[in-house]
């Protein structure tokens, strides 16, 4: 689509709110959502990377430090 046609799409929508409302709700009735099972597991990847990360960061800024006290730098 061409900026101008988007551009001319964007002003129609702002022109007619109640059928720019709509059309949100048609399309968000598309969409496929993830079941409760889903959300619980895919929270769980999130939360383990994140605790995984921390940890990595947390040793890595350890060992950082120990290096920089065992050459003397910020004592």
């Amino acid at each position: 689509m061409s900026k101008a046609v988007e551009s001319r799409a964007a002003v129609q929508a702002f022109k007619k709110p109640g059928l720019f409302l709509k059309e949100v709700g048609l399309e968000l009735k598309k969409v496929k959502w993830p079941t409760w099972a889903d959300v619980r597991q895919l929270t769980a990847v999130v939360l383990m990377t994140l605790v995984g990360v921390g940890v990595y960061v947390a040793l890595l800024e350890l060992v950082i430090s120990k290096l920089f006290a065992l050459i003397g730098i910020f004592k």
